[in-house]
């Protein structure tokens, strides 16, 4: 007890400010951050894949894979087939990954996502580029439609609609379409 030193004011304010962030991480609700994902989407909806500041609002506010990060966006809208190529940068054992079928779930369901938010899309493109490599992951709307089943536009009409939707993509086991 003689040796007791009382700890240094920054020491327990640090500590502090670490309880605190835990307490509010497990404060949130994982409902409110579904509600906030959909409403951060929803923002962007738009009828036409040229509206470049809408499409770009979509692919900013997708989750991405662990050791996938954003790089750009292209628009092909000269002609049909109307699409968005999204390019990614990852490092090479991650792109081998995703090269495998049954790994591309997380852009299949970013596809769908997009496709149900921009009304004339029909295409939407992955490119993962390790630097030296790439690799092109690639949906159709006709493919995505007929696996979710209907018109993915109807989908996002409503915010109550869109993360209804949004529930049914994470619950159920979606097996990438054939082409």
């Amino acid at each position: 007890m003689l040796n007791y030193k009382k700890p240094e004011a920054w020491l327990a304010a640090t500590a502090l400010v670490v309880v605190l962030a835990v307490i509010i991480g497990f404060a949130v609700n994982p409902r409110d951050r579904a509600k906030n994902f959909a409403a951060r989407l929803l923002e962007h909806r738009t009828e036409y894949i040229g509206d470049n500041s809408k499409v770009g609002g979509i692919i900013m506010n997708l989750e991405y894979p662990e050791n996938v990060e954003y790089g750009s966006f292209e628009l092909l809208t000269g002609s049909r087939p109307f699409a968005v190529v999204v390019r990614l940068n990852t490092d090479s054992d991650t792109l081998n990954f995703y090269t495998e079928d049954l790994n591309k779930r997380p852009f299949y369901r970013n596809a769908v996502i997009m496709l149900s938010l921009i009304h004339n899309a029909d295409n939407i493109r992955f490119v993962l580029d390790d630097g030296s490599d790439s690799h092109l992951i690639e949906f159709t709307r006709a493919m995505a439609e007929s696996r979710v089943g209907g018109d993915l536009w109807e989908h996002s009409a409503s915010q109550e609609q869109f993360e209804r939707f949004l529930e049914m993509l994470e619950s159920v086991e979606m097996a990438i379409p054939g082409p």
